[in-house]
């Protein structure tokens, strides 16, 4: 504990009385008063030299107060509390500057942080926050063929995007894509509730019986992980009823016409390569119950450009811009889906 020279010898005399007790003092100076009083008719040079005796001896005491027992632990002060909230608030505001200026550069990540903050109630809880996001993707998504997937060069996506900011650039954007897009798109606004959500590829019954790829998601929800379709549930809705069929459910559940994982691997027809790929990296947690139905949802019509009318303003939007700035250079983008890559599984038309 340290003491700071405008706290004077009151302050130390009241962090010394801790320490010594009381009467120890009174012993000193009575003993001290008495041979003062022996030695008052001494010169003035013995008195000079007695009390700096009577000086010493009280530094002594002091000090040896201080040393005998450790000093009593220190609370921070009041001052010292505003100054680390000070500090905290500034290395969160440079933490949020830093993520701005992320967010500033990369359009598919703007776009899906400006769609979380419109979707998510306050104050909800995480299955309320994923219903929000399991409901705007399919909502406001066609099944076609993705739009615009190098538009981002254009608008703001750094060097390269990431894959699952490639694919979900197309439905975030553009309100159309495929099951690939769907599930990017899903992950993405859950990660922006602070859900942990993983992408999932795998297979899927087509409407003629056999199996395609397919791609789906896996989040962790109030602790519990769970499968999500959001691509299949707007194939089979109608008439805008959103039923909530492949929404927060179980392996058992999925597994009615869904592979993925170790049971993919099992059902067959990959290669060497294909199940290296899912063995390392996409064998998803295991989901052990479906969450609590929830009533169905009447979605409401939202309206898209037209196919043509999207594809001639990002090509008005990419020839302004190359005319400004000269022509972009060649781009390897990084949409192939992992495992089946462009050739798929199955059915190429589903």
């Amino acid at each position: 504990m340290k003491l700071s020279p405008r706290d004077g010898f009151a302050g130390i005399f009241a962090v010394t009385s801790k320490l010594v007790p009381l009467h120890f003092f009174c012993d000193v100076k009575c003993v001290q008063f008495r041979r003062f009083q022996a030695m008052k008719d001494q010169s003035t040079t013995s008195n000079r030299l007695y009390r700096k005796t009577i000086a010493l001896l009280l530094l002594c005491v002091l000090l040896a107060g201080g040393c005998v027992q450790p000093a009593p632990a220190c609370k921070i002060s009041k001052r010292m509390e505003d100054t680390l909230h000070e500090e905290s608030l500034t290395s969160e505001t440079s933490d949020c500057a830093a993520s701005e200026t992320l967010l500033a550069d990369n359009c598919v990540l703007q776009r899906a942080h400006e769609i979380a903050s419109l979707i998510f109630p306050r104050n909800g809880d995480e299955v309320a926050k994923t219903l929000a996001a399991y409901e705007y993707v399919i909502a406001h998504t066609s099944f076609a063929l993705p739009a615009g997937l190098d538009i981002w060069r254009v608008r703001g996506g750094g060097e390269k995007l990431s894959y699952l900011e490639n694919r979900a650039l197309s439905p975030l954007l553009f309100g159309v894509g495929s099951c690939e897009d769907y599930a990017a798109a899903l992950i993405l606004l859950l990660r922006e509730g602070g859900i942990e959500a993983r992408y999932v590829p795998g297979l899927t019954a087509s409407v003629r019986g056999d199996f395609v790829d397919h791609a789906w998601v896996v989040a962790c929800v109030e602790g519990m992980w769970y499968h999500l379709d959001p691509q299949l549930e707007d194939n089979v809705m109608r008439n805008n009823h959103l039923m909530l069929r492949y929404f927060l459910k179980s392996d058992m559940t999925m597994l009615a016409d869904h592979r993925w994982g170790d049971n993919l691997i099992r059902f067959g027809g990959l290669t060497k390569e294909q199940i290296s790929e899912v063995h390392t990296y996409y064998r998803p947690p295991a989901c052990s119950q479906d969450a609590p139905a929830h009533e169905p949802i009447m979605l409401p019509e939202i309206l898209m450009k037209s196919r043509a009318e999207l594809e001639k303003a990002l090509s008005d939007e990419m020839t302004a811009y190359e005319r400004q700035h000269g022509a972009l250079p060649p781009l390897a983008l990084d949409i192939i889906p992992p495992v089946f890559g462009n050739a798929g599984y199955g059915d190429p038309a589903f």
